[in-house]
């Protein structure tokens, strides 16, 4: 009889230590950092009078791309100044609220111009996520630049909101 509690014993401890998974559908540790970014833009204008690129100068954006829990996000026209220093982001995960803060060492210079931003964040899963980026030259009454993206349904995809103010707009 005690060999027969024992055995119970060990088999329930053993199906205790295979069926914990800390990492929920295998799903890796989340990460996240800033890849990339891009010196102050020209919006060069073609021949044919088409800006350079695919995002008009006046639009905000961000595009992503969702593959095996990894998660590319390019924050396209980004305002900052244009001797800006070393250009950071901080991104924090809250839930399933990602925050994005975009910084400058310093506004060295009396103007300002456009950056791209590169981010690769990892350990995702298939479901919705909040994007919000916090932009130090956004005016207080202008739209955020923030949505839900589905990974479940769309592995893909680009958000925008139209800025009306330098340098975004001459």
């Amino acid at each position: 009889m005690n060999k027969m509690v024992l055995y119970i014993l060990f088999a329930t401890i053993i199906m205790f230590f295979f069926s914990c998974n800390p990492t929920e559908n295998n799903v890796p540790e989340f990460s996240a950092k800033l890849i990339n970014t891009t010196d102050c833009k020209t919006f060069t204008i073609l021949k044919n009078n088409k800006i350079e690129g695919d995002t008009p100068s006046n639009l905000d954006c961000f595009e992503y791309s969702f593959t095996n829990n990894v998660l590319l996000i390019k924050h396209i026209n980004s305002g900052f100044n244009c001797c800006p220093g070393k250009l950071t982001a901080d991104i924090i995960k809250t839930g399933n609220i990602l925050e994005i803060s975009e910084k400058e060492e310093s506004p060295g210079c009396h103007c300002n111009c456009l950056f791209d931003f590169d981010y690769e964040i990892k350990g995702l899963g298939n479901t919705i996520y909040h994007i919000k980026f916090i932009e130090p030259y956004k005016l207080p009454y202008e739209q955020p630049l923030e949505a839900d993206i589905d990974l479940s349904k769309n592995n893909q995809g680009k958000v925008c909101v139209e800025r009306k103010h330098y340098p975004w707009k001459d």
